[in-house]
């Protein structure tokens, strides 16, 4: 099962690997820095592949307000019929990802600030949903060569399962450490990918040491995901390095990026 957002620094190039790494005999799964997820819809999707069996509890959180706002209103009832009429009745045009882009966010109720966040990342090139640092949205207009504006031909089913594997999640828009205090036991599996340094839904650097200070406190098991640069600063757990190709990127060159898989447990 793939996630309905396309977002930056997404494992989902990676999600078989990681899913194989997941133990089996965890309770509570747990993604405090959610993003789009990749993970969490795509373990339990299928259960060939050495799938990890179903969690008895699972957890997203992350402190992107929009993103939050986003997956409540995709989980909650009340609001997933009026999210899809909304966007059923959308047009794809320049004009509108400007006016959208230009929202008063705070202003908005959910349903329609869920629209357009959602429209935005289906719009954006690459998918990007970033704020500069005066607060603006300013994701840049994918092009296309009819620039007239079109139906909004976008797909029902990733939402549509996405409302359905939501419904017994518990939801928080939280700073990740506090995510970590709230659930951590020795039955918890984490599942850390922090923001990379370059990333833009946190306008401000990641203390790495300070995760690394909370990841020597989780009594539970945890694999965390990081960029090679950090491989010596997490020496002491066990660590794995991949190649990953991306895609998502407004650099032309090279897109081929080392990373590593941090964990405090012996993988399966």
């Amino acid at each position: 099962m793939d996630s309905p957002l396309k977002w930056v620094g997404s494992k989902r190039l990676l999600r078989r690997r990681i899913c194989r790494l997941i133990p089996e005999d965890h309770e509570t799964y747990v993604e405090p820095f959610a993003g789009s997820a990749a993970i969490f819809f795509f373990k339990n999707s299928t259960r060939q592949g050495n799938q990890p069996k179903p969690s008895r509890v699972e957890v997203l959180g992350d402190i992107d307000s929009h993103l939050m706002n986003f997956y409540r209103v995709v989980q909650d009832e009340r609001f997933f019929g009026r999210f899809m009429r909304r966007l059923r009745c959308s047009l794809v045009a320049r004009d509108f990802f400007m006016e959208y882009r230009c929202s008063k966010w705070d202003d908005l109720e959910p349903v329609e600030r869920a629209f357009r966040m959602y429209y935005i990342v289906k719009n954006a090139y690459g998918g990007l949903f970033r704020f500069n640092k005066k607060g603006t949205c300013n994701s840049p207009f994918a092009s296309t060569p009819d620039k007239k504006a079109r139906s909004y031909m976008f797909k029902e089913y990733p939402l549509m399962q996405a409302h359905k594997r939501l419904k017994q999640v518990h939801l928080h828009e939280l700073p990740f450490h506090e995510v970590v205090k709230k659930y951590d036991s020795q039955k918890t599996f984490f599942y850390l990918d922090p923001p990379y340094e370059t990333e833009y839904a946190y306008n401000c650097p990641f203390d790495h040491e300070f995760l690394l200070e909370t990841c020597r406190n989780i009594k539970g098991r945890f694999l965390l995901s990081l960029n090679s640069g950090f491989r010596e600063i997490f020496s002491e757990f066990n660590t794995d390095t991949l190649e990953v190709n991306y895609s998502v990127t407004c650099k032309p060159g090279n897109n081929s990026k080392r990373e590593i898989l941090v964990n405090n447990y012996a993988s399966p």
